[in-house]
């Protein structure tokens, strides 16, 4: 007896394939009976459903599905040629989707047939220890997830930097503001001040005006300006205008 493979699984078919395409192919007759040089490891699924019809109930046959041909043990002849052999003859405006897993009689001995772009492909199963594993997909997966942790990185200073800007160009203005104000306020204000004409036809004001109107700020520090100020106040028994 030679070395034998179990065999499990189903591929869809879609849409069915109609039993008059199928009546005739050798893998719709997968049996006990068939001669071994027409055996193949997969065959079509064929399904019946009756439908009325005015002359009575007919039943209709069509292959939904590829599935192996032996409940049993079986052998390996190259089940995937014989799924895309399938392909060939039945999948023009079709679809398959689903695999047929297959499992030898030695350890580790796992592979499948899966369909990819409309090809029937023989997928080994790989073994290996944890600290021989590659990193394969995980590996990209960490190179990307760490290209976009940096570019993150990166916004995050972007923002932060374009945030410290706007708030110094706000605080800038407000200083601005603030001082433009300031500034209107002391304009109307020296306005108000009371100013004193003397017999000469020349302008005056007091000191302790113009430092109420000012502030701290305004107050004139040079000592001079400020004894010329003080010389022109009018003396106690005069009036705005000079003598009375």
């Amino acid at each position: 007896m030679g070395y034998t493979t179990h065999f499990s699984g189903s591929i869809r078919i879609e849409p069915p394939i109609p039993w008059g395409l199928i009546k005739d192919s050798i893998f719709a007759h997968q049996d006990g009976h068939t001669p071994r040089a027409d055996q193949r490891d997969v065959k079509l699924e064929v399904v019946e459903e009756p439908a009325e019809t005015d002359e009575g109930t007919l039943i209709r046959r069509h292959a939904v599905a590829i599935v192996p041909a032996w409940e049993d043990e079986a052998r390996d002849n190259g089940t995937e040629n014989h799924v895309q052999q399938i392909i060939d003859q039945f999948g023009q405006g079709r679809t398959f989707a689903g695999r047929i897993d297959a499992e030898g009689e030695d350890a580790g001995d796992l592979w499948r047939v899966e369909i990819r772009d409309g090809n029937a492909v023989r997928v080994e199963v790989r073994l290996v220890w944890p600290e021989d594993e590659p990193d394969g997909e995980l590996g990209l997966v960490r190179t990307e997830l760490a290209e976009v942790r940096a570019s993150l990185a990166e916004l995050g200073a972007d923002y932060r930097k374009v945030i410290a800007e706007r708030d110094a160009a706000r605080a800038e203005a407000n200083e601005t503001s603030r001082a433009a104000a300031i500034a209107e306020g002391r304009i109307e204000a020296l306005g108000a001040v009371k100013t004193w004409t003397n017999e000469d036809g020349k302008r005056f004001v007091f000191v302790s005006d113009l430092a109420a109107v000012l502030g701290p700020e305004g107050r004139a520090d040079d000592e001079a300006a400020s004894e010329r100020s003080r010389l022109d106040e009018p003396t106690p028994g005069e009036g705005p205008g000079g003598s009375t």
